[in-house]
């Protein structure tokens, strides 16, 4: 049998990905500061096509960014919390205008329709720097949104646990938040 390596392992969960039409990029290709974990372009774009219909401005787009990845300085758990809330409940968002109606953003558009409208993407060996350098296998984003984090063992060594793989993704609690304020 041949030996099946975690570089193999990446690229085969990254092809099943793309089977399931998610966009492939390699880290070292997304031109962005190291701190920052949300690809703002990509969350950029969905908020102007999913509410192209509502009129949003591009202020209004770059509003929605700053309460999407603004902290609200509590403890982690906190912080978690109200990011889940914002993902899964959204947010009434005052338009520039005051004649127009708030636009209720959803950051993940769950519902069937406008699901057409989410950008999915996976990224693997995506640079992060905070407190230590990282770099996760591979990271699933939803509109930008770091969703989900991959790191891959190889189960054929006989030193390879699940603790392993938790030790390591616990180290990632040193990476810079994933909706750090915006600058």
């Amino acid at each position: 049998m041949p030996y099946f390596n975690e570089s193999q392992l990446e690229q085969s969960i990254i092809t099943l990905l793309q089977e399931q039409g998610y966009a492939h990029v390699k880290g070292e290709d997304i031109v962005r500061n190291l701190d920052e974990v949300v690809l703002r372009d990509d969350l950029a774009e969905y908020l102007h096509n999913r509410y192209k219909n509502d009129g949003i401005t591009d202020q209004e787009v770059e509003t929605a960014i700053r309460v999407i990845m603004q902290q609200t300085g509590g403890s982690l758990y906190d912080e978690n919390k109200h990011t889940i809330h914002l993902l899964m409940d959204g947010f009434s968002l005052k338009r520039e205008a005051p004649s127009k109606q708030n636009i209720y953003i959803y950051p993940i558009a769950f519902d069937e329709p406008n699901q057409k409208h989410n950008l999915f993407k996976v990224v693997n060996q995506f640079d992060i720097v905070g407190n230590q350098h990282r770099i996760p296998d591979a990271i699933v984003f939803v509109n930008g949104l770091p969703v989900v984090v991959f790191e891959f063992k190889n189960a054929l060594k006989q030193n390879t646990t699940i603790e392993t793989c938790l030790r390591k993704l616990r180290k990632r609690t040193n990476c810079p938040k994933a909706f750090p304020t915006s600058k």
